[in-house]
């Protein structure tokens, strides 16, 4: 499981270094989607199809990187704390 949450880290934060993922706006869900996707389905919630991926400003920190990913059937804010830990909350 750490090796797979490290690999999602590791592609997501290529993701947005090569321009996957702005960093800026709302973005067509992309690269950045996918292994969002993954990382939401992984905590057992449900993410048919990622619409939208976006960095959340206010909830990102030096040793966090937080975004909000909107899903065909919900909304998440998904959190990468460290190596290993993700936190997946679910938005109204």
């Amino acid at each position: 499981m750490r090796a797979v949450l490290r690999r999602t880290a590791t592609a997501l934060a290529a993701a947005v270094t090569f321009g996957a993922a702005p960093s800026l706006g709302w973005a067509a869900a992309g690269e950045a989607g996918k292994y969002l996707a993954e990382a939401v389905r992984d905590k057992g919630l449900p993410c048919r199809e990622a619409e939208s991926a976006k960095r959340d400003p206010r909830a990102t920190s030096a040793d966090e990187a937080a975004w909000i990913l909107a899903c065909s059937d919900g909304r998440y804010r998904v959190k990468f704390m460290g190596d290993a830990s993700v936190e997946v909350e679910r938005l109204p």
